[in-house]
């Protein structure tokens, strides 16, 4: 089971709430909930609390124009730059993921270490400083 704490305040009505895990060990994170709210951001990370020994596996589900048109045959999935969508901090502190997306439209991309991640979803291209137009999901499983 997880427990995922809420971001404060400023992006939800009530201060730190603690958001019971489902059942099957799996959640969801949305770029769109976090555009619309701002939980999840830069300023209001999700943290994502597994039980003791736990390790959590994070696939993202990518809608890019990018990212589906690598389904077709003969396109290279390797790309030249990349399309920050967020970052993932592992528990201990010292390890930190940046997620590339338009790159395919499922891939795993990141296995934490401890039973404990921080997960900040950015709303903009690093690179060019936009706006998201692509919309994807962070799916956490243990």
């Amino acid at each position: 089971m997880f427990t995922v704490i809420r971001p404060p305040f400023s992006c939800s009505s009530a201060p730190d709430e603690v958001i019971p895990a489902v059942p099957a060990d799996t959640g969801l994170l949305s770029s769109q909930v976090t555009e619309l709210t701002g939980c999840g951001s830069v300023d209001w990370p999700w943290l994502i609390v597994g039980g003791d020994g736990q390790r959590i596996n994070v696939t993202l589900y990518d809608f890019s124009y990018e990212a589906l048109a690598m389904r077709r045959p003969g396109r290279d999935a390797i790309a030249i730059s990349c399309n920050v969508y967020a970052t993932i901090r592992d528990g201990s502190g010292g390890r930190s993921t940046t997620i590339c997306g338009g790159r395919a439209p499922v891939r795993t991309v990141y296995y934490s270490t401890t039973n404990r991640v921080e997960i900040r979803i950015l709303r903009f291209n690093a690179l060019s400083r936009q706006a998201q137009t692509s919309h994807f999901l962070l799916r956490y499983e243990g």
